[in-house]
């Protein structure tokens, strides 16, 4: 299971050259937030079974694929159905500069 919160602003698909290729439709787009809840079992046996084909790709001399960034992009590649409930916007991540300002900005406001 997976929190997620609407997309507020406009995404951009780029091609290779950096050139705008499609604006996907916002209503139709997510934003994941952690934590996300799986059954430990399965999820560590995902784990294992794409560990074990990036392994072989990568001897076979074929392209990575993407980048694995949560786990439900690991049950998504591995063919599992990837259930949502709504989630929070005030459960964000903490990444650069700006995040830090605006956690230090909801952590004061909810000291007062």
């Amino acid at each position: 299971m997976v929190p997620v919160v609407p997309v507020a602003d406009t995404v951009k698909q780029l091609d290779p050259d950096g050139v705008v290729a499609s604006t996907p439709n916002r209503a139709l787009l997510r934003l994941a937030q952690t934590p996300q809840g799986f059954r430990r079992a399965p999820l560590v046996a995902a784990y294992a079974a794409v560990a074990g084909h990036a392994a072989l790709e990568q001897l076979a001399g074929r392209p990575a694929q993407p980048p694995l960034t949560d786990d439900a992009g690991l049950v998504e590649r591995l063919g599992g159905q990837v259930v949502t409930v709504d989630g929070d916007p005030l459960s964000f991540k903490v990444t650069g500069a700006l995040d830090l300002l605006l956690a230090e900005a909801v952590a004061a406001s909810s000291r007062a």
